[in-house]
């Protein structure tokens, strides 16, 4: 039989554990439209079946959005719909997360969703 042990406090842990973000990608989770990321799925889908992998995957679709809304190359002209929305996550730059921490506090998401449906 296993002994108990004592599991460690927050003064007991060593100090590498804490993350820094200039060295590390930050991660954002918001709520998305399902349908929404089902499109941009299938579009990359499609984009790859025909030989242009230009966006590897869904995050990089998404980094690079969310890049050209900061530089302006983009407005936003997707309107959203009522659909049913799941939680979806992102890994990004350090410029890239402190941008969208810089943009309103209640319109991150419906702001991070729009940048997705305006960039397809």
């Amino acid at each position: 039989m296993r002994k108990p042990t004592r599991s460690l406090k927050k003064q007991d842990l060593p100090k590498e554990t804490k993350h820094n973000f200039s060295q590390l990608q930050a991660k954002i989770t918001f709520l998305c439209d399902i349908f929404l990321i089902e499109k941009i799925k299938n579009m990359l889908a499609s984009q790859h079946l025909a030989g242009n992998y230009q966006y590897p995957n869904l995050s990089y679709f998404f980094r690079s959005a969310l890049h050209a809304y900061q530089q302006g190359k983009i407005t936003l002209t997707y309107q959203r719909q009522n659909n049913p929305r799941k939680a979806i996550s992102f890994c990004l730059t350090e410029d890239l997360f402190n941008f969208y921490n810089s943009l309103p506090i209640r319109s991150k998401s419906p702001i991070a969703e729009r940048v997705l449906g305006s960039y397809c």
